[in-house]
């Protein structure tokens, strides 16, 4: 996620928002997110809460559909949709990751400190939003952000129980993140 995308997306659901609020509009999702797959950041946390505020505002009922990935913030927007229209492709998946501080070379002690206030800011509004969408507590939402969890869609067997790995853990978890999305198959079924 990165200002001129988010621009555009922002734009284009304010625009069909206005256009006709009767119809469903269609986020179609294959992002890493505010950062690369490899941890380094490549937008601002910004860009993932404008355009979930730019969804929340919408009249019109908002069916998401992860594609590739939904990472981060990505994954965010992926439960933001309306409950009952999430969906994800069989091999597509849902990375759910903390907000990381970029790196921007030697910086003075007053603006790490700064950046790193954001930062848990941050972290916690992704707490908050998650829990509202996803119908769990904030605390199971925070562990989930403690260590990198994936979601496969083909671990799931199309049905209501999620899996979860997570690095750095023993064995396969049950997924404690219901409400991510809806995993009652491909799109439209």
């Amino acid at each position: 996620m990165v200002p001129a995308v988010t621009e555009l997306i922002v734009a284009q659901l304010m625009y069909l928002d206005w256009m006709n609020s009767s119809e469903p509009a269609y986020i179609y999702i294959n992002s890493t997110g505010t950062a690369r797959d490899d941890g380094e950041p490549v937008g601002m946390e910004t860009e993932g809460f404008a355009i979930y505020d730019a969804m929340m505002r919408m009249k019109t009922e908002v069916h998401t559909l992860c594609i590739g990935a939904a990472a981060g913030h990505a994954c965010l927007v992926l439960s933001a949709g309306k409950k009952g229209k999430r969906y994800m492709f069989p091999h597509a998946k849902a990375l759910i990751q903390q907000p990381r501080i970029p790196s921007y070379g030697m910086m003075q002690a007053s603006d790490v400190v700064i950046r790193a206030k954001e930062v848990v800011h941050n972290r916690n509004t992704l707490v908050k939003l998650l829990a509202r969408h996803t119908g769990n507590v904030r605390t199971t939402c925070n562990h989930l952000l403690v260590q990198i969890f994936i979601f496969f869609l083909f671990q799931l067997g199309y049905n209501s129980s999620l899996s979860a790995t997570g690095e750095n853990r023993q064995g396969d978890e049950r997924a404690i993140l219901y409400g991510l999305f809806e995993s009652q198959g491909v799109w439209g079924n």
